[in-house]
């Protein structure tokens, strides 16, 4: 390869090495950019789940006795059986012209571990039958839990007297499995009162408007309960995200109102000069209607994307690509254009030389005649 396209080829190469290499490393480095817009907040979590512990339970029965003149209220009579088993609690309903209930139980639990201020989210609490006591019932009873209204005591076959009275304005009602043999209320507006105020748990007893005979004993332990709430410091977050978000909402510009209608054309009586009507008032020109300036609705928040000025790896790759065929198309041209000149000019100079050669030698000397010192040209003379 001829020297000149040597050292040119090797500068190029040099020059734009540079500019190939720079950008596609600050390319390949610098992060990818999203679009600068208002990210998306998620909402908070950190519900927690316990299965709060029973804190006491009883039942109360309203005795066939209690209604008999002359007996003392709460005497039980020595033939009445209570039917409910040592340990279980009794619900039931006796006389069918009442809606009131011969037994009825109360549940309490515990809400001590979860933290003043949390929003209870779910609440529930299963009774399960005694398989072994005797269920009276005709087809399914339909039970509800009421709210108690004062405090009460634990105990078994206690006198209705003692019974606290019962707020059913809002009787959550009992789902029956039958599979299970359980009955289960979700009882989630009774929990929150619980909490912001005094828990006095549970009331179950028939349903409000259920007046079908029956008698259930249900197991008094264990009794299944879930419960599920949100912390006080997780709801304060969640409740600080969505006023935030409302609070940087745009305001919506408030709709131009109509304009008002023009004023009717009033109506000029010619009056003769002279003349006046009787009970006539200048009657004062209608005032011009105040124009109203509407302000122009602001300008929707544009979401604007920032992306790299440099060009894609690609089109770096092509640049590359491109000086390489160059420097490749440069170097061979190179070598085509330089051999023939090479090759002519060894030529023209073995030609030449052998001219001068000629030119330049010596005839013989004839004998006996010295030879001319070095660097002396001998030439004989002509006849």
């Amino acid at each position: 390869m001829h020297p000149v396209a040597r050292v040119l080829g090797g500068s190029l190469l040099l020059a734009l090495a540079p500019l190939v290499i720079a950008p596609a490393a600050a390319q390949a480095a610098a992060p990818a950019t999203a679009p600068a817009t208002a990210p998306a907040t998620a909402p908070a979590t950190g519900g927690q789940h316990t299965t709060p512990a029973t804190l006491q339970t009883g039942w109360f029965w309203q005795h066939a006795g209690d209604a008999v003149p002359d007996v003392p209220p709460g005497t039980v009579p020595g033939a009445e059986p209570s039917g409910i088993p040592a340990g279980d609690l009794g619900v039931a309903l006796t006389d069918p012209s009442a809606d009131t209930p011969s037994k009825e139980a109360y549940v309490a639990v515990d809400l001590s571990g979860v933290p003043a201020g949390s929003t209870v989210t779910a609440f529930t609490l299963t009774l399960t039958l005694d398989a072994s006591a005797n269920q009276v019932m005709t087809g399914t009873p339909r039970l509800a839990a009421c709210l108690p209204e004062r405090l009460w005591s634990s105990g078994e076959a206690q006198p209705w007297t003692s019974k606290p009275p019962d707020d059913c304005s809002h009787a959550v009602p009992g789902t029956f499995d039958a599979k299970g043999q359980t009955v289960t209320f979700a009882a989630l507006a009774y929990a929150r009162s619980w909490l912001s105020d005094v828990n006095f748990g549970l009331a179950i007893r028939n349903a409000p408007g259920y007046t079908t005979p029956f008698q259930l004993a249900f197991h008094a332990s264990p009794i299944h309960t879930t419960l599920s709430f949100v912390p006080p410091a997780v709801a304060a977050a969640t409740t600080s995200t969505n006023t935030s978000a409302t609070t940087q909402a745009p305001p919506v510009p408030a709709p131009a109102p109509a304009p008002a209608p023009a004023p009717a054309a009033a109506t000029v009586l010619s009056v003769p000069t002279g003349v006046t009507l009787p009970g006539a008032t200048a009657v004062p020109a209608p005032a011009a209607s105040p124009v109203v300036a509407v302000p122009a609705p602001a300008p929707a928040a544009v979401a604007l994307r920032i992306t790299s000025a440099l060009p894609p790896m690609a089109f770096w790759i092509a640049v590359a690509v491109g000086v390489l065929v160059l420097l490749l198309v440069s170097l061979i041209v190179g070598d085509v254009a330089t051999a023939p000149a090479a090759r002519r000019a060894r030529s023209r100079s073995s030609r030449l030389d052998d001219v001068l050669r000629t030119h330049h030698r010596p005839a013989t000397a004839p004998a006996g005649t010295a030879r001319p010192a070095s660097g002396v040209s001998y030439r004989p003379k002509p006849a």
